[in-house]
């Protein structure tokens, strides 16, 4: 049956409302209690049951009036009179029983609009100071007790059976029930305390109430009776809830970043928090504070499309976590920015290794994308944090923005970089190396200066080119390596400015010296699909063969995995041309290995980090033993890079590579073939 709400006509079973009211009792926050205007007790809930002086049997056949002293019954007669007038009554000051104990310090009287028997019935509250202090909990009148119920209310007799109680609950609900759900949660409800169950519906019903949703709350209460027999369970159905596998979701999205599952930025500084707040009650062996910005990302935006952008941050978030250890925690910051923390990092040397292995776990993913291969690197910053500079004025944010400065310094030196700065919690933190180098857009001409590093053949060890690299004037104490100015140059969308005036110098050198020697450039994956750079190439070098002949254009294999039809179209041209063309920094993917053939390249410059293993590993040098001898049927040589001693160079030339070039052949020195001719007063 429904339980009526206040306003409703009196239920039938007169003797049957005081228990089921006195279930209803329980959820007020006071001591509570049913009184007839002879102050005779019909329910009370237990809270108001404790307030009962000791020796009293059954709280049910007791007179109030006659248990408290004379003044006190006078308060508490006056109340119930004015309340059974209709009237809403409050009496402050104590209420003492006879025996000298308090009952309250204060009484609220409220009128109920139905009659037990042929007594009316007044709600009687009382409430009493706690620890010398009165904490008035909230009062609800009568008219709000079930207002603050759910939509419905079902009570069933404790001997109904589960089928009707299942059958009822689904009229309601208008949606199936799980019948050994339901048989599980009476049972619990009997023998535990109330029960709850949720039940989702397909196709949302619109209940008694009104309101419509997916989820409803079932809460079924055991209401307690002197014998089983007249003992109830009432069901209170609440609507349009969040089922709890919802609201575990919920809290995972509130705190972990819902494309990598990575903390959130707030959840990560939480946790960054409690870290230093351990490393203050209990000083630790140091932390390190990993600050992450992914390299060349937008590329792989703009090549690949969004959705191959979202695919690499879940890459990079599993490549982080799957190597982060049970000491630590991992982010993500922003959009291409990701943090870590590890504790136990007690030296520079353990957070640089550390880092290298961030950077090798990123340098190692592959996104296939149709034809395109893409590869992504970062800058790390490292705040190294020891436990003598945490004190109560560290905070995570501001360990976190100095983990993203020493990260900053290592972008402006080109990406692929860590930098690790000792946390200083005083501000005075160290200056970045890079401070007085000019701002990428505001580059010119005349802070450009072009250097030469020899080529050389490892069976004479003889030279026979020179690579063409760029260099930043800045100070006399400071320079901005090429890979920094390229990376910046490429953020500011101003790349092939940079390369026509290198391409520029580098033929006007040429074209005079009129040598044997061949001269290297760079060329960028922007700059091989601009058209005004390939017209400028075109017209310098259409009328010109052996002007052509002593140029090598390379374009580096990340930009080949990216970009490849681009890269294909220009390398063409370059041969048509006559020019020498590369693959820079090889390290043996199949992707551009499957196009060889189709490529007809010249040379294949080789990544150190295929060429160094195979200097300790006799079986990795065979593997790169047959990588050469399949290189060369099909007419393309081979150059190593970062060739450091003479051992290194022998051991390659055994392997068979053709040249080699590094700081043991020498190192890159101003080249005296640009001069100073032409100078345009800016690039950008």
């Amino acid at each position: 049956m429904l339980l009526p709400h206040s306003g409703d006509r009196a239920p039938a079973r007169h003797d049957a409302v005081p228990e089921l009211y006195a279930s209803l009792l329980e959820v007020l926050p006071r001591a509570a209690a049913f009184v007839a205007a002879s102050s005779e007790i019909f329910a009370c809930n237990q809270a108001f049951s404790r307030r009962i002086p000791k020796g009293v049997a059954d709280v049910k056949a007791m007179s109030l009036f006659s248990s408290l002293t004379a003044e006190s019954a006078r308060k508490l007669q006056s109340a119930l009179v004015a309340a059974l007038g209709g009237a809403h009554t409050h009496v402050e000051g104590g209420v003492y029983f006879t025996n000298g104990s308090l009952m309250a310090s204060e009484l609220f009287c409220e009128p109920l609009e139905f009659k037990v028997g042929t007594e009316r019935v007044v709600l009687l509250q009382v409430d009493w100071p706690r620890h010398e202090t009165v904490k008035r909990a909230p009062y609800l009148p009568p008219e709000r007790l079930l207002s603050h119920f759910p939509d419905e209310v079902l009570v069933f007799e404790a001997d109904e059976e589960l089928g009707a109680i299942q059958n009822k609950l689904e009229f309601v609900i208008g949606t199936p029930i799980d019948g050994s759900e339901l048989e599980n949660a009476i049972q619990n409800c009997r023998q535990k305390g109330p029960a709850t169950l949720h039940v989702r519906s397909e196709f949302p019903q619109k209940l008694t109430g009104g309101a419509s949703g997916q989820t409803t709350e079932v809460r079924l209460v055991h209401m307690a009776s002197e014998t089983e027999a007249s003992s109830h369970i009432m069901a209170v159905l609440r609507q349009n809830v969040d089922a709890p596998d919802e609201v575990e979701e919920y809290k995972r999205l509130a705190n972990l970043d819902p494309l990598t599952d990575l903390l959130n930025r707030r959840a990560f500084l939480g946790a960054l928090d409690r870290q230093l707040e351990a490393m203050r009650a209990d000083a630790g062996n140091g932390l390190g504070v990993f600050y992450i910005d992914l390299d060349e990302f937008k590329k792989v935006n703009d090549f690949g499309g969004h959705d191959a952008g979202d695919t690499m941050l879940r890459l990079v978030g599993s490549a982080l976590d799957s190597i982060l250890p049970e000491h630590g925690a991992a982010g993500r910051i922003g959009g291409d920015e990701f943090a870590c923390f590890l504790s136990l990092v007690d030296s520079e040397e353990c957070a640089l290794a550390k880092a290298q292995e961030f950077l090798d776990a990123l340098l190692n993913i592959r996104l296939n994308v149709d034809d395109r291969v893409f590869t992504i690197g970062g800058s790390i910053g490292v705040a190294l944090v020891r436990e003598l500079d945490v004190s109560s004025k560290t905070t995570a944010s501001g360990v976190l923005k100095f983990a993203d400065e020493a990260c900053l310094c290592g972008k402006r030196s080109g990406g692929r970089s860590i930098s690790i700065r000792i946390f200083e919690d005083s501000g005075n933190n160290q200056k970045s190396p890079h401070a007085d180098a000019p701002e990428p857009d505001r580059l010119r001409a005349q802070d450009l200066s072009l250097y030469a590093m020899p080529v050389i053949w490892l069976g004479t060890r003889r030279p026979f080119a020179q690579e063409i690299l760029l260099r930043v004037k800045v100070t006399a104490s400071a320079s901005i390596s090429p890979r920094a100015l390229l990376s910046a140059a490429a953020r500011n969308r101003y790349i092939s400015k940079v390369d026509s005036w290198i391409l520029d110098k580098v033929l006007d050198a040429a074209d005079e010296e009129r040598g044997r020697s061949w001269l290297t450039v760079n060329v960028s994956a922007e700059s091989a699909r601009d058209e005004h750079f390939c017209d400028v190439l075109k017209m310098r070098l259409e009328t010109n063969p052996l002007l052509a002949a002593r140029i090598c254009l390379e374009i580096s294999e990340r930009d080949f995995l990216r970009e490849p039809a681009s890269i294909e179209a220009f390398f063409k041209l370059a041969t048509e041309l006559g020019c020498q063309t590369a693959i820079d920094d090889f390290g043996g993917h199949w992707p551009v290995l499957s196009r060889l053939t189709e490529l007809k390249v010249d040379w294949i410059k080789l990544d150190p980090s295929l060429t160094g293993p195979a200097l300790s590993n006799e079986a990795k040098a065979k593997i790169l033993a047959s990588l050469v001898q399949t290189t060369h049927d099909l007419n393309i040589r081979l150059i190593a890079k970062h060739v450091e001693t003479q051992e290194q160079a022998d051991q390659l030339s055994e392997i068979g590579i053709d040249a080699g070039q590094g700081h043991y052949f020498g190192r890159a020195i101003p080249w005296p073939g640009a001069g100073n001719r032409n100078v345009p007063k800016s690039i950008t």
